[in-house]
């Protein structure tokens, strides 16, 4: 039976604050440091046209603010795989990953939403701050979920290009999405950015869609089959999407294994629509993969997340480190 904890934590245990929404440009770029200096080219676009360009990527399914199931959850196991021995939980693994585990965000402490424009074309740059809680439950076997929390500081960053479309009946010329980056989710203080996804490949049937190892890099908005590997990749429900990440951890724990990858899609379960979890195989080198099986038509994002297995050690200490790719997609 598949349990789902969603736990109503004070505001003041989570740290939250009001959201708060600016259009003010960012600090200087770091170097390294995705969160630092959104730089975007043209000039700050008028409130009329703020407005419209970011209706367009709210619509647009790949900017929502959710991320994967919310609270405690346990993992889904997919039609893509057929599942092996793992070292996630062989006897060789020092650290194992709860059954129950997840976050809770909350509402964002901070958005920073700056539009520009240059002519015909437009640029979106994003950034949402958040201080929230990762939940895990460290007591398996004694029959009831004793799930503890620990700090959960960080941002989501994510742009998007949008160009002027043809003249309608009236003579308005639309925004139209062309272009958009994957989400970044990075721990907001740079010291602790210690684990890092630096490539997510996806294939579809054993062809290779999309092949990413910036993730500030725009993905093209492509209607039709006929896209590069740059665009946005477009599935055919029963498709087997296989996703391939490689990892950084430089967090030195020195847990076995050091890292976990988890996979989390909104469109893999036959029985209905929503975030469903699973965990990707180790395949060494700091590689994971995962299959699994387009089973309801739309549009959203491949999670892939990595996280130090410390994470999955302590129950309360400030030992949180992961990085979060959120890749669009779309399935017909």
């Amino acid at each position: 039976m598949r349990k789902l904890l969603t736990i109503g934590l004070a505001s003041a245990a989570l740290g939250m604050a009001a959201c708060s929404e600016n259009t003010a440009p960012n600090s200087d770029p770091v170097a390294g440091n995705p969160l630092s200096g959104m730089v975007t080219p043209g000039n700050p676009a008028s409130a009329q046209t703020a407005a419209a360009v970011l209706s367009v990527v709210d619509q647009s399914g790949w900017s929502a603010a959710d991320f994967g199931a919310v609270g405690a959850t346990s993992e889904f196991e997919n039609a893509g795989e057929t599942w092996a021995t793992s070292t996630y939980r062989s006897p060789t693994a020092a650290v194992a990953v709860p059954e129950f585990w997840g976050r809770l965000r909350g509402e964002p402490v901070s958005r920073t939403r700056e539009v520009t424009e240059k002519g015909d074309t437009a640029w979106a740059s994003i950034r949402v701050d958040y201080n929230g809680a990762f939940l895990l439950d460290l007591t398996p076997g004694n029959g009831r979920l004793d799930v503890t929390s620990k700090p959960l500081v960080e941002s989501m960053v994510q742009r998007a290009r949008l160009e002027k479309g043809p003249a309608n009946e009236k003579g308005y010329r639309n925004w139209v999405l062309v272009g958009i980056t994957p989400q970044q989710y990075v721990a907001t203080n740079p010291a602790q950015q210690t684990v890092k996804i630096t490539e997510v490949a996806v294939s579809v049937n054993g062809t290779v869609k999309i092949d990413i190892t910036d993730p500030a890099a725009f993905e093209k908005i492509v209607n039709g089959t006929g896209a590069g590997r740059e665009a946005v990749p477009l599935f055919t429900r029963g498709d087997t999407v296989k996703v391939t990440a490689k990892v950084a951890n430089t967090t030195g724990t020195g847990n076995t294994p050091p890292t976990f990858a988890f996979l989390s899609s909104f469109h893999a379960d036959p029985n209905g629509l929503g975030w469903r979890r699973m965990l990707m195989h180790d395949d060494g080198d700091g590689s994971f993969s995962l299959s699994w099986v387009a089973a309801q038509k739309g549009r959203e994002r491949i999670i892939v997340e990595a996280l130090d297995a410390q994470s999955f050690v302590t129950p309360t200490a400030d030992d949180y480190r992961a990085n979060v790719w959120a890749v669009p997609y779309q399935i017909q």
